[in-house]
């Protein structure tokens, strides 16, 4: 695919962040973007690193205002807060995603730029972004820190959503590679 059709196809689809997010997030429910459809996009930019970072850029601040809209009392609820755990199960579900897809890009022997990758962009990102906002609405540190407190049970779903999806991405981009 040529390099100004593939810019074209990065800056449409950051533009809109939402479309992008809600096929990201959804569990297999219909969507106004198919993820099949944006999955085959997304794969077609992926040789080009500008392109990428485009979606990838968009998505990241897409993510991070859903993050902040979490409030201290989706904190205080953990689970039981149906928002907070929409939340962090979707933004796992989307970061899973596109940190998968982006590292489909890099070669396999560069296991280092694999591993800053990850940590730049990955669950440890979208993690460290929720504790900051945790931390901004005063949760107390033991409460974010705590793996049995309500902040300890969205991480763990974020992780699991995270891990979910990254695994499933690289598995359809292993079988679409066979293809």
């Amino acid at each position: 695919m040529p390099v100004p059709v593939q810019q074209a196809l990065a800056r449409a689809l950051a533009e809109r962040p939402e479309l992008v997010y809600e096929s990201l997030a959804s569990d297999g429910s219909r969507t106004s973007l198919d993820r099949a459809e944006l999955a085959f996009t997304v794969r077609a930019i992926a040789g080009n690193d500008a392109a990428l970072r485009t979606v990838r850029s968009s998505q990241e601040a897409y993510v991070r205002s859903r993050i902040e809209s979490l409030t201290r009392a989706d904190f205080d609820k953990g689970e039981d807060s149906r928002h907070a755990l929409r939340v962090t199960r979707s933004v796992g579900r989307v970061m899973g995603t596109l940190t998968s897809w982006s590292q489909s890009g890099l070669p396999e022997d560069t296991r280092a730029e694999r591993s800053d990758y990850y940590e730049r962009h990955g669950y440890p990102r979208v993690r460290n972004q929720l504790e900051d906002r945790a931390r901004a609405l005063e949760v107390p540190q033991d409460d974010i820190e705590e793996a049995g407190s309500p902040m300890g049970a969205l991480k763990i779903a974020l992780e699991g959503a995270y891990n979910d999806a990254a695994n499933a991405a690289e598995a359809a981009a292993r079988h679409a590679d066979e293809d």
